[in-house]
């Protein structure tokens, strides 16, 4: 139990240490397969119940002595409920081996674009690099995605006992986890599971999972596992992997204790990852209020690569001609303003008519662009009154090479009282 629960879920870490020798080391939801919020869910090795209980069934042999530290990093209580090992005979031998578990987060990987990024924008990313004798045997991803599209186009690389090029590679991250085409659908099996795919095609949180039984990977000497992160987007995103195996004694590997990630802040949005572009002073379009809206929908758009104020627009789409949209604002005092708006130019905005307390400021703007970019549109001087004003936006059309959908989007008003 927590006051928040999610923030327990990576702020506690579960500590394993056998005959003397600290093996695991990995944030408590992430160990059992849910990252940082409650998902239920079952699988072969894991299950975690709507109550709170989170239970493994890895086998975890040890010689002489084992200990199981729980450890709050966080600066709030956690109370654990109750606990309960299951303990009984093991012939320890020269082939036992101690189960490990590690776990690394990128707290903020930046992509690329598929398009015109060295290597479409493909680059590896380690996991874990063990040198010694063991068994791979699973892994747990959790992320949280900033983009309105897919984040796993990449492979897995898993090079075994010094391989050059990696005896195991695969066709998507979402193939390795046991599903395919970016579902976010929940789906819990004994060896796969995605018990949240919020995050696999808008901003949202993801947890993968895949634990080995007669797919586990044995090595000699060494394993390095690499996944290859292929976003569709440029961005910058949350990512954490888990990963498991068993080793015989003397094992080393790369992934240290990070207390410092652990404690970080859990990203619950995207304002969390990217920090927002404020301009000073504007009126957000997303808190202005709608007056009236003769067709079309509009809705809130939150995109941060688009570089808009507060990474959020104000979004007016599938309007017919002559539709229009009329805003309100407020302003403290009365006079003549330079006024200028943050809008959205695109493929698929359409051609308008823009009026200021119902005295038209331009006639016709065209606000089709091949891609898609943030314009400042400063406004001839518009007489403002204390307290409401209304900005009308009238669709005349659209360009000859635009897709007809008529949108518009503004970003922000900002308005720059004139001295006399």
């Amino acid at each position: 139990e927590a006051d928040d629960l999610s923030q327990a879920l990576r702020s506690t870490v579960i500590k394993m240490t056998f005959d003397g020798t600290t093996t695991a080391w990995c944030p408590i939801g992430d160990f059992f397969g849910t990252g940082y919020h409650i998902r239920p869910h079952s699988t072969w090795y894991t299950k975690v119940s709507s109550d709170n209980t989170l239970s493994c069934y890895w086998i975890m042999p040890f010689k002489k002595q084992a200990k199981i530290d729980v450890l709050n990093l966080g600066s709030k209580p956690v109370k654990l409920i109750r606990g309960r090992i299951r303990s009984g005979p093991w012939e320890w031998d020269n082939r036992s081996c101690y189960f490990h578990a590690a776990w690394k987060q990128w707290a903020e990987v930046k992509t690329q674009s598929n398009e015109k990024a060295k290597d479409h924008g493909a680059f590896d990313l380690n996991w874990i690099t063990v040198k010694g004798r063991g068994t791979y045997v699973g892994d747990v991803l959790t992320l949280f995605n900033t983009a309105n599209t897919w984040w796993g186009e990449g492979d897995e690389k898993i090079y075994v006992d010094g391989e050059s090029f990696p005896s195991h590679i695969g066709t998507g991250t979402e193939d390795y986890y046991g599903y395919a085409w970016c579902k976010p659908n929940f789906f819990e099996s004994a060896f796969h599971a995605q018990p949240s795919g919020d995050g696999n095609l808008k901003p949202g949180f993801t947890v993968n999972s895949r634990y080995r039984s007669l797919d586990a990977i044995p090595f000699q000497k060494s394993i390095q596992f690499d996944m290859e992160m292929w976003h569709w987007a440029k961005t910058t995103m949350s990512y954490a992997p888990a990963t498991f195996w068993y080793a015989r004694g003397g094992a080393t590997w790369d992934v240290k204790p990070d207390e410092k990630e652990a404690k970080r802040s859990i990203p619950r949005s995207v304002d969390d990852i990217i920090k927002p572009r404020l301009v000073k002073n504007a009126i957000e379009g997303e808190t202005i209020k709608i007056a009236e809206r003769t067709g079309g929908v509009t809705e809130i758009q939150n995109i941060p690569r688009f570089g808009w104020s507060n990474n959020r627009q104000l979004w007016w789409r599938n309007a017919k001609e002559k539709d229009s949209l009329v805003l309100e604002f407020n302003i403290e005092q009365t006079g003549d303003y330079d006024v200028t708006l943050g809008i959205t130019k695109a493929v698929d905005y359409g051609i308008v008519q823009i009026a200021v307390n119902s005295e038209t400021k331009i006639d016709s703007l065209d606000l089709y662009n091949p891609s898609v970019i943030a314009v400042d549109l400063k406004l001839p001087v518009c007489r403002l009154n204390k307290g409401r004003n209304t900005l009308k936006v009238t669709v005349l059309g659209s360009n000859p090479a635009a897709v007809k959908s008529h949108m518009f989007g503004l970003d922000y008003i900002l308005a720059r009282k004139r001295k006399n």
